[in-house]
């Protein structure tokens, strides 16, 4: 008892340290400014309740906070700290689920994916594939050999993907016979590419016998609302001011 009575008052003396400490460790598991922000957010939060069970602790067996906490001016910071990042972090997850359930609307969602900037898009497909239980890597970069998407599935071995975010353009052939050439490459079981498009009918005839699945824009979205996919990951919501193809 005495140990822990040492830990939990070790914890409630430490608070003004954990807060930041989780917010800076949040922060970098985000690859875009909103996540750092939002994921920053939830990590302090959950160090605040951490600190916070030890105070409940301590009053339950010493019948007094510990440390700082019996000071009334921090310990009035204290509740005021986690009350700031509790509704935040609140308020940030009430706005993914509304906006998850206006994505349930077919042509809503592929509008909303059609201004997606890239990077996120491709992380949307990976989400995707991670919910079907699959270990995913983003490649996509400059000598990619064509392969935003490397995925692991437990059962069917390593596939690849391209993520094509389009406006109005359609996906054609060569695209297809790129993405053949890099499962060669890759020596990948099988290959995908998922647009927010269409694709041309020659594209859609090559594949025919080949291990490549093509989804375009309409059965993406099916995808994604059967797999309870979320659309938005923690993030802010993708610019409104992306026009072109991509």
């Amino acid at each position: 008892m005495i140990f822990l009575t040492f830990v939990l008052r070790f914890i409630t003396i430490s608070w003004v340290f954990l807060i930041p400490i989780g917010l800076w460790v949040g922060a970098r598991k985000g690859d875009t400014p909103g996540r750092r922000i939002f994921t920053g957010i939830g990590w302090a939060w959950g160090m605040w309740l951490i600190v916070a069970v030890a105070w409940g602790l301590l009053l339950w067996i010493d019948g007094q906070p510990g440390g700082w906490l019996t000071d009334p001016a921090v310990r009035t910071a204290f509740l005021i700290t986690g009350s700031a990042l509790g509704c935040t972090w609140s308020a940030r997850q009430f706005q993914l689920m509304l906006h998850q359930r206006r994505m349930q609307n077919a042509s809503e969602a592929l509008a909303w994916l059609k201004e997606m900037p890239p990077s996120e898009f491709e992380a949307l497909i990976g989400r995707y594939f991670k919910s079907l239980g699959c270990v995913v890597r983003r490649v996509g970069k400059s000598g990619d050999h064509g392969v935003d998407l490397a995925i692991y599935s437990p059962h069917e071995g390593k596939w690849i993907a391209q993520c094509k975010r389009y406006m109005n353009r359609t996906v054609g052939e060569g695209a297809v016979r790129y993405l053949y050439g890099a499962m060669m490459h890759e020596h990948a079981d099988r290959g995908f590419i998922f647009t927010t498009s269409v694709f041309s009918q020659p594209a859609q005839d090559w594949v025919q016998d080949k291990p490549i699945e093509l989804i375009g824009g309409e059965e993406l979205v099916a995808k994604l609302n059967s797999s309870n996919v979320r659309y938005m990951d923690k993030g802010i919501a993708p610019s409104q001011a992306i026009p072109k193809d991509s």
